[in-house]
């Protein structure tokens, strides 16, 4: 996936009032089932405090990020 497909993705599940789940350790967002690093011009362009909702990704629990 693309970094124009990823802001795409945000944005559409950003205006149709979705939740898009972000690693609160890495950072990363999940998109279709997919860990991808977010483009920073996406957050900006949508209300993160409420869209986002902290998650813990693959990765960071298998190297035992503090829960």
């Amino acid at each position: 996936m693309d970094t124009s497909e990823v802001f795409s993705r945000i944005v559409a599940i950003y205006e149709d009032g979705g939740v898009v789940p972000a690693c609160a350790w890495c950072g990363r967002v999940r998109i279709d089932d997919t860990w991808v690093v977010p483009p920073p011009a996406a957050l900006e362009a949508i209300d993160a405090r409420n869209t986002l909702s902290h998650s813990m990704c693959d990765a960071c629990a298998s190297r035992g990020a503090p829960a």
